[in-house]
């Protein structure tokens, strides 16, 4: 508040000054250019600044004090200076600000990806769950449906799998399962596999016929 309301009292100043130079009141005008000088002296406000810089070249031209004109010169492009040299650093902060936030929503995407992939996969076997096979159904489905295209299903469990895992350990039965999943995932091809549960796994097909589906097996 305290920046606008010396804003304001510049504007005004300004305004008291064209009207002793409208007047030709030099003497009035050099005392509204010192009390514009005490805020500068006190305050930096680059536009309040700029402004009463200004008013003093059209003072030292008016009254023709050549040494004075040349200082209110120099300190005009001195203040440009500044002004550009803040511009192009904000515009550099600025940059590194959207570059920021721009890898940091990547991040969050590829975290939120990696955490529905997580989600949607068996962590044992490395194929997809019931999540993912919900989610994969959900997608072919409508297709299928508008499309006038079959989705064959097969429901697999593996047999005497519990007296295989009872008899070589919890360790050498998970890893019977993960062979079972590469075998099912590179025997389905571009079709569809998940884990159902336990020993249970499903296999889904798009655009088959059942002959088909029965060839995959």
């Amino acid at each position: 508040r305290q920046t606008e309301d010396i804003m304001d009292t510049y504007e005004l100043l300004t305004h008291v000054y064209n009207v002793f130079e409208a007047y030709g009141e030099v003497e009035c005008q050099k005392k509204t250019l010192d009390l514009m000088a005490h805020y500068a002296a006190t305050i930096d406000i680059w536009k309040c600044r700029s402004q009463y810089n200004k008013l003093k070249i059209r003072y030292y031209k008016q009254t023709d004090n050549k040494e004075m004109l040349f200082e209110a010169y120099n300190e005009y492009y001195e203040l440009q200076q500044q002004y550009h040299n803040s511009f192009m650093e904000q515009r550099r902060n600025n940059l590194r600000l959207r570059k920021q936030i721009f890898e940091d929503v990547e991040n969050t995407k590829n975290k939120i990806h990696t955490l529905e992939a997580l989600s949607e996969t068996d962590m044992l076997t490395g194929i997809a769950n019931r999540n993912g096979l919900t989610k994969q159904v959900e997608k072919w489905m409508p297709i299928a449906t508008r499309e006038q295209k079959e989705l064959g299903v097969v429901l697999i469990d593996i047999d005497r799998y519990k007296g295989y895992n009872d008899h070589y350990g919890h360790l050498q039965g998970d890893i019977c399962l993960k062979k079972i999943a590469e075998v099912f995932k590179e025997v389905v091809g571009d079709q569809f596999c998940a884990r159902y549960g336990g020993d249970e796994f499903i296999c889904v097909f798009f655009a088959k016929t059942k002959e088909e589906v029965v060839s995959y097996m």
